[in-house]
């Protein structure tokens, strides 16, 4: 598929999942004529959690990330200074939040079945997954020199540097839309900050999700 006679790439992904920095990384490979051989056209990447914009018509490229569900649920909480980790309540809500973004990004691949659907967990510390996968998918080249930069740019280590001039996750860049405690380290935070109570809660209200998320590459 030739991805430089799409219109647009809407970078669709679950809240709290990498979709920030994913957003960026994707408008420097697909504005930069150079990464796919013998063709010359720019485009926007428009990064959404609405469904509707995909819509109607028109020509589109999906690509969409998905993250540990249960680890979703760690980052809502986190965020919102309303919620608390003990609270239950606060917990079926965060649920429901994450089932309602997923079934609206589960429409939107079933419609567009070309897309790239991403695994956070495979791409996030690992670029060149990522670039691997663009390649192959929209059958392109991405130059060494974008990839150094990229791996410079939106490592960790350089997130954490972007993030730590604001002192909450309400304060963000307002060119980047990166917060500060944005990125926290590690994968299965769930397993660190709920009981066994609770993550029954997570496998039953996710459950659909987590099938989902399991089969991803």
């Amino acid at each position: 598929m030739d991805i430089w006679f799409k219109t647009v790439v809407v970078q669709k992904s679950m809240v709290r999942s990498g979709g920030t920095v994913l957003r960026l990384i994707l408008n420097r490979v697909f504005n930069d004529e150079k990464c796919f051989a013998n063709h010359s056209y720019r485009y926007p990447v428009d990064r959404t959690h609405s469904y509707e914009k995909l819509r109607p018509g028109g020509n589109k490229v999906l690509i969409t990330t998905w993250r540990d569900p249960k680890d979703v649920a760690v980052s809502l909480i986190r965020v919102n200074k309303k919620r608390t980790f003990s609270n239950n309540s606060d917990l079926v809500a965060a649920c429901d939040e994450i089932m309602g973004s997923f079934n609206g990004i589960r429409l939107a691949e079933k419609e567009n079945p070309e897309g790239l659907f991403l695994k956070y967990e495979n791409w996030h510390c690992n670029f060149d997954y990522l670039f691997d996968r663009l390649e192959d998918t929209y059958d392109g080249k991405i130059s060494k020199e974008i990839r150094d930069s990229i791996e410079k740019d939106f490592s960790k280590e350089a997130i954490r540097k972007k993030q730590s001039v604001f002192s909450n996750f309400s304060e963000y860049d307002k060119d980047t839309h990166i917060h500060g405690d944005h990125v926290h380290n590690g994968f299965r935070q769930w397993d660190k900050v709920f009981n066994e109570k609770q993550i029954k809660i997570l496998d039953n209200k996710l459950e659909s999700y987590i099938e989902y998320w399991e089969k991803l590459e």
